[in-house]
């Protein structure tokens, strides 16, 4: 049945020596075999034999098959290939192909391997061993391919510690492959120091893997190993007889009612009654596996206690290790930081010195420029010809004014008001507006304005009437221009 599978899915589809037509598959691939004499022919036959034969492995997930094995798979289109006996010992000659006799006897990974093949190689060329040609033959590219697969799926589903324990017939349902090919891929492993087989207290083949990342190292068994592995094979006992009592009870349900509606009822009361005994063993087996399961659970904890303590003690000695090596220590990290605080605070240092110089080197002083301005605010008259007078709030403006009082004279009035625009004037250069006073005009500009000046009060007492007028003008200026120096002052 799993030849007939195995050829139904037509897996020498990829293999182009099987896919050409009946006459050149006759005559490349089922043909004799060439001498050895003649490496012309016989390498690229035996080379596109070692291709099909590996590809049949794999597809068929077969580690180990016997010749006729090998011959029913390989009949395709009626062609058989008779030749395949003779062949398998050159294929063993050339290193891709073993005999289980030999795998089991093999010798260590060396010259000595290598010495053996060869001998037993020639053993098998001779017509002296017609029963080791019939195999079973071990494909060695096969065996590695599904030693590396079988090893990463374990892995992979590896929780806790007492998962690297199991049954070769447990690991041969998970992944698919015959039990007597697990049993080739354990002596592998263990040969390869990646596993251990032992036999459990029941007498059941089993293996015990090495932690993930660990090989080489001599893997040891001990009773508690053989015993865990007895009680996970009871737990898988008592889990598939749950499932078969389970069905044993719908079955009888099934014909209890079956019998009642065609009023038999004595029958229907004898499966009521068997039903009823299988329903008592199935609470016996469920109450004794989640016993085990509870104690198996237990296990499982402090074996992994035990495999995080024994982290611990590795991680604190790495840790230790790495410690003494890089030199980092408590009086170390002060001296280091006590150096970082004196720098920084010989940075602060140079930094008030510069801070100081600069101080030391601006021109003039802040103090010096106030008392200046406060001078040219209490004396009209300064050095540089104009005119300063101190600020005048509006209401006394409009009482020297004398509007409707008729107490002072419009000269007055008149000075007011050229006053004020002085003010204004002042205010403006201070807020940058218009040059300092301490720069000064041109000489020949001054002269020029204090002229402007006296000819314009000179008019403004020659034409009272018209004061009035200039005056109310320059008031509504004044404003405008208060309003303006407050929006800069205010931007």
């Amino acid at each position: 049945e799993e030849v007939t599978r195995t050829r139904s899915k037509e897996w020498w589809s990829d293999i182009p020596e099987l896919t050409q037509d009946e006459s050149v598959a006759r005559a490349r691939v089922y043909a004799a075999v060439p001498p050895d004499d003649d490496p012309m022919a016989f390498e690229p036959f035996a080379q596109t034999w070692e291709r099909i034969l590996f590809a049949w492995y794999k597809h068929a997930r077969r580690v180990a098959a016997t010749t006729n094995d090998i011959q029913l798979a390989l009949t395709l289109r009626g062609f058989t290939p008779h030749s395949l006996p003779e062949l398998m010992p050159k294929l063993i000659a050339r290193g891709s192909f073993k005999t289980l006799d030999m795998f089991n006897r093999e010798a260590p990974q060396g010259w000595l391997s290598s010495l053996w093949t060869w001998g037993v190689s020639k053993i098998l060329s001779s017509d002296e061993s017609p029963q080791l040609r019939a195999g079973p033959y071990i494909n060695v590219a096969a065996l590695q391919e599904f030693a590396s697969e079988v090893l990463a799926v374990h892995y992979k589903n590896c929780v806790s510690p007492l998962d690297n324990l199991t049954t070769q017939e447990e690991l041969a349902n998970h992944v698919k492959i015959r039990e007597e090919d697990i049993e080739i891929l354990s002596i592998y492993w263990e040969r390869q120091g990646k596993a251990a087989t032992f036999t459990d207290s029941g007498g059941k083949k089993a293996i015990k893997f090495a932690p993930k990342g660990v090989q080489r190292e001599p893997i040891e068994v001990t009773e508690t190993d053989k015993d865990i592995v007895k009680l996970r094979t009871v737990l898988a006992l008592l889990k598939r007889q749950e499932t078969k009592l389970m069905q044993s009870i719908d079955r009888c349900t099934s014909n209890a009612l079956d019998c009642s509606r065609k009023r038999q009822r004595q029958q229907a009361l004898v499966h009521l009654k068997q039903r009823k005994r299988i329903q008592a063993v199935l609470d016996k087996r469920v109450q004794s596996a989640q016993t085990l399961t509870e104690i198996f659970e237990t296990i499982e904890n402090v074996k992994t206690d035990a495999e995080l303590l024994e982290t611990f003690r590795e991680a604190v000695d790495t840790l230790q290790e790495v410690r003494r090596a890089s030199g980092v220590t408590v009086e170390e990290v002060d001296r280091v930081m006590d150096d970082i605080q004196e720098v920084f605070l010989d940075q602060q240092e140079v930094d008030d010195a510069l801070t100081t110089g600069m101080a030391q080197l601006a021109p003039g002083d802040e103090d010096e420029f106030e008392k200046e301005l406060q001078a040219l605010i209490s004396n009209p008259e300064s050095d540089t010809g104009l005119i300063v007078s101190p600020p005048l709030s509006l209401t006394s403006r409009g009482q020297r004014t004398g509007t409707g009082t008729g107490a002072q004279t419009e000269p007055p009035a008149i000075a007011t008001d050229q006053a004020e625009a002085l003010r204004i004037e002042e205010m403006t250069r201070l807020m940058g507006a218009l040059p300092s006073p301490s720069t000064g005009y041109p000489q020949q500009q001054q002269q020029q304005q204090q002229q402007q000046q006296q000819q314009q009060q000179q008019q403004q007492y020659r034409t009272p009437p018209a004061a009035t007028t200039t005056t109310t003008t320059n008031r509504s200026a004044d404003r405008d221009l208060e309003k303006e120096l407050e929006q800069l002052a205010a931007s």
